[in-house]
């Protein structure tokens, strides 16, 4: 990734935030939210892919927490965004099924 990115997380129906994404892949992030969640499981993040690529929409789920700091995967990206973000951070794609790792 080029530089610092900001990410809008949409945590439940009515809460959302903002994020720092600290480190992205193929299979996921890991994001530094602006304050503290409630425990959720699953979210769906809005960002900026790397090298204008586009904006993405994902349905994530969280593998680890620490304070505010998250790690999720992917669990779903429409597949021209999955093609946008493999082209943008040049990782191989892998099928669906292996990966691990304020929606507007």
């Amino acid at each position: 990734m080029n530089s610092i990115q900001e990410a809008n997380v949409r945590l439940e129906k009515h809460q959302e935030c903002t994020a720092e994404i600290v480190a992205l892949n193929m299979a996921g992030m890991t994001l530094q939210l602006s304050g503290a969640s409630d425990s959720t499981n699953f979210m769906w993040v809005r960002f900026e892919i790397p090298n204008n690529g586009g904006s993405c929409t994902a349905l994530c789920e969280v593998i680890e927490r620490s304070g505010t700091r998250i790690r999720v995967r992917f669990k779903h990206l429409f597949p021209n965004e999955r093609r946008a973000l493999q082209n943008a951070i040049g990782e191989e794609v892998e099928a669906p099924e292996t990966l691990e790792a304020n929606v507007a």
